[in-house]
């Protein structure tokens, strides 16, 4: 994506399977890789993201990326997860077209999940009797379909709430940034945009999660956090924390020869919490 004097302009839209084959001499898999992953001995450009410091995870990306076929200089990362797909189209009327398909927000029965999301994993990721050339093409297409819908509007009808979904989205998360220019950077994580893990004066708690190859098992997984403070005799005080994971949704028949599409599989989560 390009923004040049305040127009954005799609590029490019493809898969990170290329850019990773087309690096040579990788170096070997750190530990969590070959502790949790055995059968990945490599350290690749997909797994570089490893660091719960989004910043520090996107330097070893960067750095990575510089030794593809297909690198091209960036001026920062921007992250984005699907909750800011399905709030921009909820906001531009609940659908969008693209190339004769039709995109909602709404549930899909098949997977019990946004049928945006189903038709996407379809597209890009559903076993086919061919190589799908530029299986993740689709996302740019639909990029451009939402932006023409937004922008070929009256300001007043998208803009407004458009504006509202991407701070609310960043301030959950779900956008991040690392920009390479310092002083846009740093505006950044004045905002608390960055995904900076950061040094703090009193009580502290991130729990960090990596799906180390569960499909997309998160899509499914119901999670609670709770915290107990015991105040002791001494003064001291110890506290207990309780991560609960429920997964409602019946397995996917994720057997590559029965040609189903894998979403819900075994989520195989590396989970560290950080705490003072």
């Amino acid at each position: 994506m390009r923004l040049e004097h305040g127009i954005i302009r799609p590029e490019l839209s493809d898969d990170i399977y290329p850019l990773d084959n087309s690096i040579r001499n990788k170096p070997k898999a750190p530990r969590p890789i070959a502790l949790y992953l055995p059968k990945v001995p490599e350290f690749n450009l997909r797994d570089s993201n490893l660091s719960p410091d989004f910043v520090e995870s996107m330097k070893t990306f960067y750095d990575m990326y510089q030794k593809s076929a297909g690198y091209k200089k960036v001026d920062g990362i921007i992250s984005i997860d699907t909750s800011p797909l399905l709030h921009t189209i909820d906001i531009l009327g609940g659908e969008i077209e693209v190339n004769g398909v039709r995109f909602t927000t709404k549930t899909d029965p098949r997977c019990d999940c946004p049928q945006v999301i189903y038709q996407l994993e379809i597209a890009a990721d559903k076993p086919a009797g061919f190589v799908k050339e530029n299986r993740k093409g689709l996302i740019g297409d639909l990029m451009i379909a939402i932006m023409n819908k937004a922008f070929s509007s009256s300001p007043k009808l998208y803009w407004g709430p458009l504006f509202q979904a991407m701070i609310t989205d960043t301030t959950e998360k779900h956008i991040l940034f690392s920009l390479f220019n310092q002083d846009a950077q740093s505006g950044i994580e004045a905002l608390n945009a960055a995904g900076r893990i950061v040094a703090f004066d009193g009580d502290y708690l991130h729990i960090n999660e990596a799906n180390f190859g569960g499909a997309k098992s998160n899509l499914f997984i119901k999670e609670t956090v709770s915290q107990n403070y015991d105040i002791k005799s001494d003064g001291s005080i110890e506290k207990t924390i309780v991560v609960n994971y429920k997964n409602p949704n019946p397995p996917s028949d994720c057997n590559l020869e029965h040609g189903n599409l894998c979403l819900n599989a075994v989520l195989r989560d590396w989970v560290r919490v950080y705490v003072p």
